[in-house]
């Protein structure tokens, strides 16, 4: 392609591009919207949806770079992006463990009236998690969920903030690499193995993944072109992240920090740095202190820190069960050494095994079937990846003065990690994944060819290793998914002759929200010896009993046998 040619294609391309900065800034919105309308008990739905829209069309207006048409192309772009995703994520039933149990039970209690942002407890199974948890995520997903009338829309978020990654990330990097470079560079950044496993699912990390991602590159963006808009998002996106995890509060403060001294290192705009550092405190301290305040401050009335029931006095050991048995004795660091090193697991049995990077057997990528592999949770090509960007940061602040502070900023993020002794375990240190993503771009369009060689062979490595998660996580979640469809289908049709079924829920008490979707009539049960009916099985079919802990007892005749076509 020509300079002129490639100079037209990326004018077209440029609404694209800077939607990503308008999705942010639309989940931003979204989620202050949702949280204000919880708060008040009002309920949610269109009227959440218009009044946040409204909002994010003006700030796009007001704060936005260029003509009224320029603002507005993003804007629009990005709502339509996002509603892509939630029809999407609304078609694919969320069959993961966590997703199915006090996530999906968050999504029903807001809807059936919680006042989540006072810190009001709930009681119940699950009620430790959701009177205690961080609910960013969750009323955003619930405001989601009730526009489109299906639990399984929750999932908007994940999938928004993952497409909002590549897109922000690649507009950065198109100041600095060649078109195709920078976009190979933007897929590796964005697509975290983390997020990819997890973007169909109601799970948190992926999200937390993408955001920490998002809100890295926004701050670049801010620092590089000064637009208001970008600071806007910013500060929007860390409120939802202080509000997701208690890590993710925590990995993005440390995030925030290498930033902002990095940029002071680099010489950058006084200015902007210092307004983008009265952003970061006042966003931290409003959505700690304001939309967060059930749990942070509730936390700490009730049981004097902020982080109860995971850590400090009083944490519950939710960790040395999921742990491997060999590793429960090794220092932090050293666990995540052997995760590194070790063929990817979706549990902890067997025991782990050695490899080299590289090497692994097909098998093993059956991990990366469910949103939370134990074991190598980042793939089977990241170790040798990881050891690549390792080379390419000596390689790159030995030869370059200015590529020091970036080297350091890598650094920075992947020490980040270290400050949860469970960071073996991916999802809980999603962060590492950028650390590596950030090494190719300093060799990959460097003058000499084997220093470029090598900045394209890492970005190569870990670009594969992620399609190759991505299309084993989509196939799962497809298939998964056209299983549930396919039995509540047949339970349906099946109400006369079955009768009214009757349902334990074990850990998954939100499957009442999809069969009442479904308009399967149904009695809950608090145990199977709890009502006169002798013929239980699992809801779902033979060989997939594992998706879900769901049990269901027709009255009238066994199951297999009344769901048979007359």
């Amino acid at each position: 392609m020509t300079a002129s040619g490639a100079a037209r294609l990326s004018t077209r391309l440029e609404p694209l591009l800077r939607s990503g900065t308008f999705i942010c800034l639309f989940i931003g919105v979204f989620h202050v919207v949702c949280w204000g309308a919880v708060g008040l008990g009002v309920a949610r739905g269109v009227g959440t949806a218009l009044v946040a829209t409204a909002i994010y069309l003006g700030f796009a207006l007001a704060w936005g770079e260029g003509t009224a048409r320029q603002k507005v192309a993003p804007a629009l772009t990005a709502l339509g992006l996002v509603l892509a995703v939630a029809v999407l994520s609304s078609r694919v039933i969320d069959s993961s463990y966590d997703g199915q149990s006090y996530h999906g039970e968050a999504l029903l209690r807001l809807r059936e009236g919680w006042n989540a942002t006072l810190g009001r407890e709930l009681s119940g199974k699950h009620a430790i998690w959701l009177n205690h948890y961080p609910r960013g995520p969750w009323m955003t997903g619930e405001g989601f969920a009730a526009l489109f009338r299906d639990n399984e829309a929750a999932k908007t978020t994940n999938g928004a903030l993952l497409l909002a990654a590549f897109l922000v990330s690649a507009r950065l990097l198109l100041t600095r690499l060649q078109a195709w470079r920078a976009h190979l560079v933007a897929f590796v950044v964005a697509a975290n193995p983390v997020a990819l496993c997890q973007a169909l699912t109601f799970y948190l990390d992926g999200l937390i993944a993408s955001g920490l991602t998002c809100m890295v590159f926004l701050a670049g963006g801010w620092l590089a072109f000064g637009e208001p808009l970008q600071l806007l998002a910013f500060g929007l996106l860390v409120l939802l992240l202080v509000n997701a995890k208690f890590t993710a509060a925590i990995y993005a403060a440390l995030l925030l920090a290498a930033v902002l001294g990095c940029a002071l290192l680099a010489a950058a705009p006084r200015v902007r740095v210092r307004k983008l550092a009265l952003l970061s405190a006042g966003a931290l301290a409003l959505g700690i202190l304001v939309i967060g305040y059930a749990p942070y401050v509730t936390n700490t009335l009730r049981h004097g820190h902020p982080f109860y029931p995971l850590f400090g006095r009083g944490a519950l050991d939710v960790v040395t069960e999921q742990t491997p048995v060999d590793w429960r004795n090794d220092a932090p660091l050293l666990r995540l050494a052997h995760s590194l090193l070790s063929r990817p697991q979706g549990w902890i049995l067997p025991a782990p095994r050695f490899t080299l990077p590289f090497v692994f057997a097909p098998a093993d990528l059956k991990a990366f079937g469910d949103p939370d592999p134990r074991v190598a949770g980042f793939g089977p090509f990241f170790s040798a990846g990881l050891l690549g960007a390792m080379g390419i940061g000596v390689l790159a602040a030995v030869r370059s003065r200015s590529a020091r502070n970036y080297v350091i900023f890598m650094a920075l993020v992947a020490a980040s990690v270290l400050i949860n002794p469970e960071a073996w375990w991916a999802r809980w240190a999603p962060q590492l994944w950028l650390a590596a993503a950030l090494a190719p771009p300093l060799l990959i369009d460097d003058a000499e060819r084997w220093r470029r060689r090598i900045g394209l062979g890492v970005a190569a490595v870990l670009a594969l290793n992620s399609a190759l998660i991505g299309a084993i996580a989509l196939r799962k979640a497809v298939k998964s998914s056209a299983i549930w469809h396919q039995t509540l289908e047949q339970l349906a049709q099946a109400q006369d002759r079955c009768g009214t079924y009757f349902v334990v829920w074990g850990d998954h008490t939100s499957n009442r929200a999809r069969l009442a979707h479904a308009r399967i009539s149904f009695v809950e049960a608090a145990s199977r010896e709890a009502v006169s009916c002798s013929r239980w099985q699992p809801i779902l079919p033979t060989g997939e009993e594992r998706l879900t802990t769901v049990s269901i007892c027709a009255p009238r005749a066994p199951l297999d046998t009344c769901l048979a076509p007359p």
